[in-house]
């Protein structure tokens, strides 16, 4: 039977994706990266112990759209310490996100240029839309494109990261589809290892992993303490 060991962590935020010119705040995410650093330290070390008794297969980690773009934070991200460290091992990194999950933001003004403020708006905007049927969520899309081409496109597109859901709640998506990137990928009588952020439900997660699957519940950080 396949394993999922499930990891909460707290996440930190690598400074290239934020705006150069906003240095207070890259200096605010280094610092903190900085403080959480020795934990995921220990926490590698853990890892990396309960590899070598049963070794892992598969790592997963929220927020990977493509593996690729992962090792462009690596060195700078605190939670990278232990995905790198099981990586070196042979250990393959595997996507979990569905590219809905980049492109709405996207759409509200959070890229690459953006600003603190401009970002910190586009996720206000996300936050508030997760009680908007998804009829309504399509309507106010269609409002923001003069190119119905590309709001035909962009609408096909959020109709499959909102895939089972009734509102357009921007986390349940993620989680969805994180479990669905599992159901596909793990296989028969493979471990994997899911490194999940505090802000999400990994009860959700799992409902669409539907396939006989050991779930294992690992809290280093105790967070249920």
């Amino acid at each position: 039977m396949r394993e999922l060991v499930y990891v909460p962590i707290v996440h930190d935020i690598p400074t290239f994706s934020i705006n150069e010119n906003d240095e207070e705040n890259k200096k605010q995410a280094a610092l903190f990266s900085q403080k959480l650093r020795p934990a995921f330290n220990l926490l590698t070390k853990r890892i990396l112990e309960m590899h070598g008794k049963q070794p892992f297969r598969r790592i997963y980690l929220d927020g990977c759209l493509k593996p690729t773009s992962f090792y462009k934070f690596a060195s700078e991200s605190a939670a990278g310490v232990p995905v790198m460290g099981l990586i070196s091992l042979g250990v393959e990194l595997m996507p979990t996100e569905h590219e809905g999950s980049l492109l709405l933001p996207f759409f509200l003004g959070c890229n690459d240029e953006a600003s603190f403020e401009e970002r910190k708006l586009a996720f206000e905007y996300i936050a508030r839309i997760k009680n908007f049927s998804m009829q309504k969520f399509r309507a106010s899309l269609k409002d923001l494109f003069d190119d119905s081409e590309l709001s035909s496109l962009l609408l096909g597109k959020f109709d499959d990261f909102f895939l089972g859901c009734e509102y357009a709640d921007f986390h349940a998506a993620r989680e969805l589809w994180i479990g669905r990137n599992i159901e596909q990928s793990l296989r028969d009588n493979e471990r994997g290892l899911l490194f999940l952020g505090t802000d999400h439900s990994y009860e959700r997660v799992k409902s669409t992993i539907t396939s006989p699957i050991n779930h294992v519940y690992y809290d280093f950080f105790g967070f249920n303490k």
